[in-house]
């Protein structure tokens, strides 16, 4: 921009123009306009006022504004860019767009991971009521769980798991119910591998947790493993007629042994004594059976574990849903 030029039509033009924050351009027009509106007069720098440069410098001022705003919305002549431009394509899309945007009832990969484990973790747990095959205990302490945190079933836990969505639910009941299966299967196998290869006791707690490394071998949970081994010696892992098929009463006979012993220990809690010494016999009797047969071992201390005593308390109180 010529100053010289700007300063011969007013000189207060330069400090409007930078008052303003006008671009060059625009500066420039309304010098342009200035000219224009004086031309014929005979002495410029007199017939072009301090308030003709203020409101032409005001007015294109705005006009170069509303022109950027037009040009960021419709991205200016032939082009791709822009607001409207944009707004066009994503009407285009909005089509494969909008699927997209509805609440899957699939469980997502990661919240299948959390199942697992965290049927896994009930299924260990010291205080299972029952393994049968219906799962619902199991079940429903997982369940409960995934309930009262539906963000770790997923991105769409909380419409997976609401009460409306029978499909969502099947989704995350499948999943646990077939890891129940896998862990029917897999620890009656650890049960019958003990049996035939005999390690003692804590060997075969330590196997059975395996990777589970947020589990302890507590007290409680040893007893309950000692028990699953003596209904494999005593009831069998394999069908005696058939020894390649496997024996689908174990668990059956597994809940037995686990109800009646529980049922001792309730009535024991409730002032029996008498129930309460059967329950310590019967427990007794289990563990010094399977160290007769398989190895004396030093039984652990009755230790704390966060994940038993989770467990302990859902399949005891149940869990409130978040639901």
């Amino acid at each position: 921009m010529n100053e010289d030029e700007a300063n011969v039509v007013h000189p207060s033009i330069l400090a409007w123009h930078r008052r303003l924050g006008m671009s060059a351009d625009a500066t420039r027009l309304a010098i342009k306009s200035m000219k224009a509106q004086a031309s014929g007069r005979d002495v410029l720098e007199e017939t072009v006022t301090e308030l003709d440069v203020i409101q032409c410098m005001e007015r294109h001022c705005i006009i170069m504004q509303n022109k950027r705003l037009l040009d960021l919305l419709d991205g200016g002549p032939d082009s791709t860019t822009g607001v409207v431009q944009s707004i066009s394509k994503i009407n285009q899309k909005l089509p494969t767009i909008t699927p997209l945007l509805v609440m899957s009832d699939e469980v997502e990969d990661r919240g299948k991971l959390y199942l697992r484990e965290a049927t896994r973790h009930a299924f260990l747990s010291e205080a299972v009521p029952s393994y049968d095959a219906t799962h619902q205990e199991i079940f429903n302490a997982v369940m409960a769980l995934a309930k009262n945190k539906p963000a770790e079933v997923g991105s769409n836990g909380k419409h997976l798991l609401a009460v409306g969505n029978a499909t969502g639910r099947q989704s995350v009941t499948k999943v646990i119910k077939d890891r129940i299966n896998e862990l029917r299967q897999e620890m009656r196998n650890h049960i019958h591998e003990s049996i035939e290869e005999e390690p003692n006791l804590r060997d075969l707690v330590e196997k059975i947790l395996g990777t589970t490394s947020d589990m302890k071998p507590t007290w409680a949970f040893v007893k309950r493993v000692a028990l699953w081994r003596r209904t494999g010696t005593t009831e069998g892992c394999i069908q005696e007629d058939d020894p390649s098929k496997w024996n689908g009463k174990f668990w059956t006979e597994v809940d037995s042994r686990v109800k009646h012993l529980n049922g001792l220990i309730r009535d024991g809690q409730a002032d029996d004594a008498d129930k309460l010494q059967e329950a310590e016999t019967y427990e007794a009797d289990i563990l010094t059976t399977d160290e007769e047969r398989f190895g004396e071992v030093d039984l652990p201390e009755q230790s704390n574990c966060d994940v038993q005593q989770q467990f302990t308390d859902i399949f005891r109180d149940g869990l409130d849903s978040n639901v």
